[in-house]
C-alpha cells in the first residue's frame, strides 16, 4: 500500500478539523490539503498537533489524526510521487495544482454565501462572478458524483451521555438526519481505525 504522510501544526488544524455538515465542506477539506502538501511533504514539524494519511491500494483514502479523534474520507485523486512533491490529477487527468484548487475553493465559497443549487447557477450571482479555469467547475462535478466515504472515531469525554452518545464511537455518515452512531468499549488507535477500512485485510465484527 503506498503511504503519503504529513504533520499538520495548530494554526492548521481548523481547515481540517471542523464540523462537516455538508458535501462542499468534505470538498473544502481534500482542496485544503491540496494546497497544504507542497508546504508539508517530507518537512520536519517542530511541534505537530496532528498528522494526515494518504493510502492508495485498492483503496484510495485519506485519514485525518489528533490526540481526540481521528477521521477519514474517500481519496478522489490519483496520486504521483515525484521526488520530493506530489501530484494530483483528476478521474479525468486533469492536474490539480495548489491555483486550480483555489479557483474551486473560490466557487465552493460562491455557492454556500449566495445559497446556490448547482454550479450553472453561479451566472445568476449579482457580482458576475467569474472563474479563470473551466476545469475548475468540470472537477467540482467530478466530485458531485463521488462518494464522500465519511467515517470518524471520537474520544468524546466533553458530550458524552451514557448509552445515548457514548464516550467512544463512531459516527458513519455526517448529516445529522443520516448519521449512524456505533458505541465502543474500547479506544481505536490509527492502525486498528485504517484496518476497519482496509478491504485487504480481515474484517471486523459487531459483538
Amino acid at each position: 500500500m503506498k503511504t503519503f504522510q504529513i504533520e499538520i501544526e495548530a494554526y492548521a488544524l481548523q481547515d481540517y478539523f471542523k464540523p462537516i455538515r455538508k458535501k462542499t465542506d468534505i470538498w473544502k477539506i481534500i482542496l485544503n490539503l491540496i494546497k497544504l502538501i507542497p508546504y508539508n511533504y517530507k518537512q520536519s514539524i517542530h511541534d505537530p498537533k496532528g498528522k494526515i494519511t494518504i493510502y492508495v491500494s485498492k483503496i484510495s483514502r485519506v485519514i485525518f489524526e489528533t490526540e481526540q479523534n481521528l477521521f477519514s474520507l474517500y481519496f478522489p485523486f490519483t496520486v504521483i510521487d515525484k521526488e520530493d512533491s506530489l501530484i494530483f490529477l483528476s478521474k479525468s487527468g486533469i492536474e490539480i495544482s495548489s491555483s486550480l484548487s483555489s479557483q474551486m475553493l473560490s466557487i465552493i465559497d460562491e455557492i454556500n454565501e449566495n445559497d446556490l443549487i448547482s454550479f450553472q447557477d453561479l451566472n445568476l450571482i449579482p457580482e458576475n462572478f467569474e472563474y479563470e479555469n473551466e476545469n475548475a467547475l468540470f472537477i467540482l462535478n467530478e466530485l458531485l458524483l463521488q462518494e464522500d466515504g465519511y467515517l470518524r472515531f471520537d474520544h468524546d469525554i466533553e458530550n458524552a451521555d451514557g448509552n445515548l452518545h457514548p464516550e467512544k464511537h463512531i459516527d458513519i455518515f455526517f448529516q445529522n438526519a443520516s448519521k449512524v452512531k456505533l458505541g465502543l468499549n474500547n479506544t481505536l488507535d490509527h492502525s486498528q481505525f485504517l484496518d476497519i477500512l482496509n478491504t485487504e485485510t480481515d474484517c471486523w465484527y459487531l459483538k
